[in-house]
């Protein structure tokens, strides 16, 4: 639930430096800033400064083939995980 209300999708790709998302990959966001995963699917944890972590909540948009979630709060810790297939994690 906190992962959900932390950020929200956006249908505007903010598309900056991409690079091969080959394993789990850690970004801290602050409040605005924004990932893309320009391809691929994903599953994102946030990690709590103290406490669990966050169910895994699924990263993909199999329609626009990229989605992007922007950061309603910071700084917001992330684990970005692929699932196989060709990904590309962006900004």
């Amino acid at each position: 639930v906190a992962l959900k209300l932390a950020v929200t999708r956006s249908t505007q790709a903010r598309v900056g430096l991409c690079v091969a998302l080959r394993g789990p990959t850690e970004r801290v966001l602050q409040n605005g800033e924004s990932i893309t995963l320009a391809r691929g699917t994903a599953t994102v944890v946030y990690l709590p400064p103290a406490g669990a972590p966050s169910l895994p909540v699924a990263f993909s948009d199999p329609v626009r083939g990229s989605v992007t979630m922007v950061a309603s709060a910071g700084p917001l810790r992330l684990r970005i995980t692929p699932t196989p297939s060709n990904n590309r994690l962006c900004g």
